[in-house]
């Protein structure tokens, strides 16, 4: 029988719990191991798999705990066998950290260490407690001897052999502290050096939280058990897959190759061994539409005018206060509270508020299964991983301005597939040679993008000057200064391709009524033509020879200086 827990179900296998109360449960701990992985731009689906024998009945199974940041909400039971999901529990769990062997190995030696600094500090306080005790002894001995020499009873030399035996174990004990006290500077070297160690090698506190499963099953026969368990990482910090790519490009723009391939992040405190892996283009963010906000313009009232003061220029508190005291009080807080009244009817001017929009479109999801299984430690960064090839559609586009000189731009416009191309960096390669490393932007599919800029080979272009200043280089006509200038632009192709050469020039504008420029002449009329910026396309699917010119004339009083001057 092939059952699945989906969520409804948990309430009626909480009812069904409590119809049952007295059937015996029964329960153990089960192991899992991962089977495969889901990637997300942001998170991942996790899948383990465990086959397990139980018995008729109710049973009550809990599996090896998971790593805290397991998204509770996403947890799902499937599987076969001869049984019901009944409930399934998923809480925080708490338990000690496991204390590694080389931390238990410092942890011994700083309780050894310190039993040695216990011992030796009682060594110390043995010896100072003797040195007073003779201390004392030789005080008494040295306030009785004068009485006991005047009596007979006590020789001056016996009392110098007592002086010097008891000044000679004083002294043997101050040796032994001194020796005992080198001996605990260094236990306390030894303790802080341990300590340091200890310090670098324990990863954090005594306490680790995890995630705690409790499956309930009702078995309605003994049987054998497959279960799967799904899960989900919701953040791109515990685990994620990014692209990188590879473009090949040829010169004369025909086709392009663009390869795929994905770099793993492995954060979620699981080791990945020995499983599938699926990559997808999907997200895990939520998605909403934001509706707009009207949009109100309103009149803006100024604020009226400050009112004239009632006392006279030049004058004191005096005149200020007989001119307020001329007027009632009930009237003063009137006009104070209709000063309030006006300023509230002026509003100020609205600010645009500043909404942020998130924005999805549907434009497909892509998915690529790894056709080999992998091993990804956590904390590990693994791959690259090859997806796919794809070949594109690909045509060269070339650009030339006068600030370029003679050189000419070429750069391939690529269209792309039904393929959803994800943001990533991109290696770029004309006829097998590697010319650079850029960022490629999230590409729809069918979304044209241009990439592959370089210097272009088989075009040249050439600006020359055919006459300057003609009219005798500035002849003045009626109060007037004019000049006309004539270029020639030579467009030479060498190896023709199917592309498109964009060639932009300049000409002299003016905004100024006293300055014109008139008479513009143009032997090939240019596509496009804006405040002095002229642009032609041509063709370079053949290989020949174009020069175009163009010529003008520009007017302006005698007393006006034009700028930047004129060539």
């Amino acid at each position: 029988m092939k059952y699945q827990h989906p969520r409804d179900n948990r309430l009626r296998g909480d009812n069904r719990i409590q119809g049952k109360r007295e059937m015996t449960t029964r329960s153990r701990k089960i192991e899992s191991t991962i089977d495969s992985v889901v990637l997300y731009q942001n998170g991942c689906q996790v899948s383990r798999v465990t086959t397990v024998d139980l018995e008729a009945g109710m049973n009550l199974l809990e599996l090896a705990p998971l790593p805290r940041q397991v998204d509770k909400e996403s947890f799902r039971i499937t599987g076969n066998g001869p049984g019901t999901v009944l409930n399934t529990i998923v809480k925080r769990g708490f338990s000690e950290k496991e204390i590694k062997q080389d931390v238990q190995k410092l942890i011994d030696q700083l309780k050894q260490l310190d039993s040695e600094i216990k011992e030796i500090n009682e060594k110390i306080a043995f010896s100072n407690t003797c040195i007073t005790q003779l201390k004392d002894s030789l005080r008494a001995n040295t306030s009785k001897f004068p009485m006991y020499l005047a009596i007979g009873r006590e020789a001056y030399q016996g009392y110098m052999n007592l002086d010097e035996s008891i000044t000679g174990k004083i002294q043997a004990f101050l040796q032994e502290i001194g020796e005992l006290k080198g001996q605990l500077s260094l236990k306390q070297e030894q303790v802080d050096q341990l300590k340091k160690q200890l310090h670098e090698v324990n990863t954090g506190q005594d306490i680790i939280e995890f995630t705690q499963v409790l499956i309930t099953m009702e078995v309605e026969s003994p049987g054998t058990f497959d279960l799967e368990i799904h899960y989900v990482f919701k953040s791109a910090s515990k685990a994620s897959w990014h692209p990188f790519y590879e473009i090949f490009l040829a010169e004369s723009g025909e086709t392009a190759l663009l390869k795929m391939n994905a770099m793993v992040n492995n954060n979620t405190g699981e080791d990945w061994r020995k499983v599938g892996m699926v990559l997808s283009t999907a997200s895990l963010a939520p998605v909403r539409i934001n509706e707009p906000d009207p949009f109100l313009l309103r009149v803006r009232r100024p604020r009226p005018p400050p009112r004239p003061s009632m006392a006279p220029q030049g004058g004191g508190r005096m005149m200020k206060k007989k001119a307020m005291g001329m007027m009632p009080k009930e009237d003063m807080k009137m006009e104070i509270r209709m000063e309030e009244e006006e300023e509230a009817e002026a509003p100020m001017e609205p600010e645009m508020e500043r909404v942020e929009i998130e924005v999805s479109e549907n434009v497909g999801i892509q998915t690529y299964k790894l056709n080999t299984k992998v091993d990804i430690d956590s904390g590990k960064t693994s791959g690259p991983f090859f997806l796919k090839d794809i070949s594109l559609e690909t045509k060269v586009e070339y650009f030339w301005s006068p600030g370029q000189q003679e050189m000419v731009v070429a750069r391939n416009i690529v269209t792309n597939d039904s393929t959803v191309i994800l943001p990533g960096k991109i290696r770029t390669f004309i006829d097998e040679e590697f010319t650079g490393i850029s960022n490629l932007d999230l590409i729809s599919p069918h979304e044209e993008f241009k990439i592959g800029l370089r210097e272009a080979k088989n075009v040249k272009i050439r600006k020359q000057v055919i006459d300057r200043g003609r009219k005798k280089k500035g002849m003045v006509i009626k109060g007037k200064i004019s000049r006309r200038y004539k270029f020639s632009l030579t467009i030479d192709i060498l190896i023709p391709t199917d592309g498109t050469l964009i060639l932009k020039d300049v000409i002299p504008h003016s905004d100024a009524e006293t300055i014109k420029v008139e008479n513009v002449e143009f032997s090939l009329e240019p596509n496009e033509q804006e405040v002095g910026i002229l642009e032609w396309k041509l063709p370079t699917n053949e290989k020949k020879k174009t020069e175009i010119q163009y010529e003008f004339e520009i007017r302006h009083p005698r007393h006006v200086i034009v700028h930047p001057p004129l060539p």
